[in-house]
Formats: C-alpha cells, structure tokens, sequence
C-alpha cells in the first residue's frame, strides 16, 4: 500500500514539520481516541499512518486502503486532521486543545443536567 508519495513538493513536506514528530503508535492510540474513533487504531497502526501520512491523507485512502467506508467517519478523520494543521501538528498545542475541550464538555453536560 501506497499512501504517502515520496514525490511530493518540497513546500508541501516543509509546510508542516511537526508532522514527521506524530508517529503511528501516537495517532492509533492517542489521537484517533480524541476524536472518538478508536475502532480504526487496529488499522491505522497497521498501516503505519504517521503524521506525515495524515497530513496527504484523502477520502479515497481512507476507502480504499483503510477500508473506512462510513461516510461520516470520514469526514471527522479529515476535521480532525484540517485542525491538526490548523495547530501545525504540534502535539503539546493539540494535546491542550484535546483537553480543553473534554473540560468544556463535561462542563456542558454538568450545566444541562
């Protein structure tokens, strides 16, 4: 499987240097729990997903070589990476955002109960 090219511009790799720092026991462990999908760490694990793979991952590689068909977890793997940009895959800065916002939500479900 083929999911990261080698071949991409110099501009897109340096853009994010952070990214090579996210290795895949991280993503399947961590991250993919943060965002409530640690069905697919089994796979993604498997399939060595690091930083840099997530930061060129498509729709279609989640398809057809992660065999994650559900369209909507799709769509919140790509959220969740477009914000992992966002935060220039710095993992302090994304950890602190991960638990601030479980505090703010447990924080919400405590006023609405």
């Amino acid at each position: 499987m083929m999911m990261y090219d080698d071949t991409l511009s110099v501009c897109d790799v340096s853009q994010y240097p952070n990214a090579s720092k996210l290795d895949q026991c991280w993503i399947a462990n961590d991250w993919l729990y943060s965002i409530g999908l640690s069905q697919y760490s089994g796979v993604f694990e498997t399939q060595l997903v690091d930083g840099r793979v997530l930061n060129v991952l498509s729709k279609k590689d989640l398809d057809k070589h992660l065999n994650i068909h559900n369209k909507f977890h799709q769509s919140s793997i790509l959220h969740a990476v477009q914000l992992l940009r966002m935060m220039r895959f710095d993992i302090q800065v994304t950890s602190t955002y991960v638990i601030l916002v479980l505090c703010l939500s447990l924080e919400l479900k405590i006023f609405i109960n």
